[in-house]
Order: C-alpha cells, then sequence, then structure tokens
C-alpha cells in the first residue's frame, strides 16, 4: 500500500511544486549541510569512518577455488530525513510538505473517519491522553512526523568510494508518516497492550542521567506530556525512528532494515540514549555540522530549557538527519570465509 501511495505522490510532484507556500527548508540546502557534516572531520565527527581489517572470500570455479580480499570498515551514514512538525502544512522541508503530506493526509483522513468518524483534527483532540474535548496546553503537545530517505546519503556514501559499506536506505523512500498511519499514531490502546513492559517510569526514557528525563518512548505515539517544545520533538522523532528501524510494528511504515548489508555486516536500529550507534543531526532550524550528543540532555542549571532558541527560530517544526552505525565486511565474491 506503502508503494502506491509513494506513486500517487510522486505523480503529482510537478503541480504540488509550485505551492505557494515556500517552505524554509529546501533539499539542496539540506544536501550541503549533510555533506558538510560528513566533510568536517570524517575519521571522527559524523561520518566516523575508519578501516578495522581485512575479510576474505572464497568462490569456486571450474578450475578450483578462487579467493579475494575486502575491507572491514566502522563508519556512520545519514540514511534517513526526520520531520517533525505540528500541522501538515507546516512541515519544514519542501519535499515532505509539497510533495507527500498532501497525499498521506488524504489517506490519513480516510482512515480517520472511517474508524473515528471524525475529521483528522478533530481526531487529534477527542484521543488526546488529557480527555475528549480538553485540547492541549503548555505541557502536552501533538505533532506529526515523517521519516524519508535521505537525498545526500549516496553522495556521502561515496567519500571512499568502494571501501565504504552501501547504505540501505534509498533517497526520498517514505519509511514513516504519521499522517499515514493516522490511527495508530493518535490511539495507545495497541501498542499498550503489546508492549506493557515497556510503559513503567526510566524503562525506555530519553535521558542522559536517568534522574531527569525528557519524556518516554512508549506508546509511539503523537501525544506527549512535555512542557517544553524542543524536547517534545525530540521525543517523537525517536519514537517514530524505533517504529521505522525495528521490523514486526503494528503501524503503517516500510521498515529500515539492520540486517541486509551484506554479509557478516550489521547496522543499528535506533534507540534512545544510545549514541554509540545512532547520531541525530539537527538541520532545521539550526543547522549544526558536529556531533554533539544532546538528546536528554539536563539543563536544571540552565536559565531556559534546552532548545528555546530552536523553538523560537523554527515555530514548533524541526528536522533532523538519522546517521546509522555500520560495522562488518564489505561484501566480496563468493562465501565468507574469515577476517583479521
Amino acid at each position: 500500500m506503502i508503494r502506491k501511495i509513494i506513486s500517487l505522490a510522486l505523480l503529482g510532484y510537478a503541480a504540488s511544486s509550485f505551492a505557494v507556500k515556500t517552505p524554509p527548508l529546501l533539499t539542496p540546502i539540506l544536501m550541503k549541510d549533510v555533506v558538510l557534516a560528513a566533510a568536517n572531520n570524517p575519521f571522527g565527527n559524523f561520518l566516523n569512518y575508519r578501516v578495522e581489517g581485512v575479510c576474505f572470500w572464497v568462490r569456486w570455479t571450474m578450475f578450483g577455488p578462487v579467493y579475494s580480499t575486502t575491507l572491514k570498515v566502522n563508519e556512520f551514514l545519514p540514511d534517513v530525513v526526520v520531520s517533525v512538525y505540528e500541522h501538515d502544512d507546516e512541515d519544514p522541508w519542501d519535499y515532505g510538505m509539497t510533495v507527500l503530506d498532501p497525499v498521506f493526509k488524504k489517506a490519513g483522513q480516510t482512515v480517520i473517519k472511517t474508524t473515528l468518524h471524525q475529521d483528522m483534527t478533530q481526531a487529534d483532540q477527542s484521543m488526546s491522553p488529557m480527555g475528549a474535548g480538553s485540547g492541549f496546553d503548555a505541557g502536552n503537545k501533538f505533532k506529526d512526523v515523517d521519516i524519508i530517505g535521505d537525498p545526500a546519503v549516496h553522495l556521502v556514501n561515496q567519500f571512499a568510494g568502494a571501501a565504504m559499506i552501501p547504505t540501505q536506505s534509498a533517497a526520498f523512500r517514505i519509511y514513516y508518516s504519521s499522517l499515514l498511519d493516522a490511527y495508530m499514531w493518535r490511539s495507545s490502546q495497541l501498542e499498550m497492550l503489546r508492549y506493557p513492559y515497556y510503559l513503567p517510569p526510566r524503562v525506555r526514557d530519553v535521558t542522559q542521567n536517568y534522574i531527569e528525563t525528557w519524556g518516554a518512548i512508549f506508546p509511539r505515539v503523537g501525544f506527549v506530556s512535555q512542557p517544553d517544545d524542543y524536547k517534545a520533538a525530540a521525543v517523537l522523532a525517536l519514537r517514530a525512528a524505533d517504529i521505522a528501524t525495528n521490523p514486526g510494528q503494528l503501524h503503517v511504515y516500510s521498515v529500515l532494515g539492520s540486517t541486509s548489508c551484506g554479509q557478516h555486516c550489521r547496522t543499528w536500529p535506533s534507540h534512545e540514549n544510545d549514541f554509540a550507534n545512532v547520531k541525530y543531526q539537527e538541520i532545521y532550524p539550526v543547522a549544526q555540522t558536529t556531533a554533539i550528543n544532546e538528546f536528554g540532555k539536563s539543563d536544571l542549571m540552565d536559565t531556559k530549557p534546552y532548545g528555546q532558541d530552536q523553538y523560537d527560530k523554527g515555530k514548533g517544526s524541526y528536522v533532523w538527519v538519522m546517521w546509522r552505525h555500520y560495522e562488518g565486511c564489505i561484501q566480496g565474491h563468493g562465501n565468507w570465509i574469515g577476517e583479521t
């Protein structure tokens, strides 16, 4: 189903690209910031590329075995773009707002009207954990999230040519949209029934000290109890990324796998507080090219909430690029027989 919807979205690209409202983040700017982050100390920082050894392969022919070698490498790749926004027409990335979101909103509206017999905006209010008709206040947030294949990932994947593990992401591919996953993103019942062991406090929280928390990952819905907008958006980004990078979910999504980069190679799914394997680069409203482990950071000693400057500039909309850790052998010819 998701492939059919993507096809419809691409067919409407030409017409939608002339939309009157101009999104603040254009695709060329996004790609530039991603490439700059990779070029900024490629052996550390975001890309963190290094050669760790050699892998050995054997291929059998009619003349006997043929041996070959490839490199064993460690790297990060900017697989997907994660957009978080309050309304369907406020996605800050031009590709999301003008090409995909209008199509996905119609699909989501159909689901919500069929299941709840009301408009999606009404459902955002009536399904709030704060109670039907309660609306939202400063302490409670609801946002939508898109996770889309990064258009710059294949450029970064060529920094070391054939000496890099290839990305598992496809540029502009849709891995998750909360507009399309309209019901599950607005209802926590099934999530709570399936994952009761993740619901207690501090079991799956976004935190760096296990005392102060930005919010819980479960249930993975669009409602979050968090007065600071940037923190709320970060929690929702991590919830959607957790869905998109793990198979077997109840949500509507296309899995961004962790085992398809070849034999004896792996990459990591998104997991809160795991900066060693997944890094988030802020692209909008403040472009970063230096890796910072910010999600879950304490601000008890600060004069204003963490991320307040970003909220003031972006008005509640944010874009991050998710860099995932890849490690192992570059795929060779034949069967793997060992490594050093």
